[in-house]
């Protein structure tokens, strides 16, 4: 499946170095997630735009595919809220 996660315009340019390793760090949770219960849901690819992001994600149906990216795009939510903290 396809899937794209846009931001609001207040964050910004997702391509800086703050932005880019929350996104990857959100990632890394989700694969980690994947791993230690044998998930129903995982990013494939990833593509970081300016004010999106493209994902690459395989999902055993609809409902794993619902949660997965629901909690993908929490964690990443929580990791960029605090990556804008520390900059500001």
């Amino acid at each position: 499946m396809h899937v794209v996660a846009r931001v609001v315009e207040g964050v910004g340019n997702l391509r800086r170095r703050a932005l880019y390793a929350a996104i990857r760090e959100a990632t890394i949770a989700a694969a980690r997630r994947y791993a230690e219960t044998g998930g129903g849901a995982r990013i494939v690819h990833l593509s970081i735009q300016r004010s999106h992001v493209h994902l690459l994600v395989e999902a055993r149906d609809k409902v794993a595919l619902a949660r997965g990216m629901q909690s993908f795009l929490i964690s990443a939510a929580k990791q960029i809220n605090a990556a804008l903290t520390k900059e500001r």
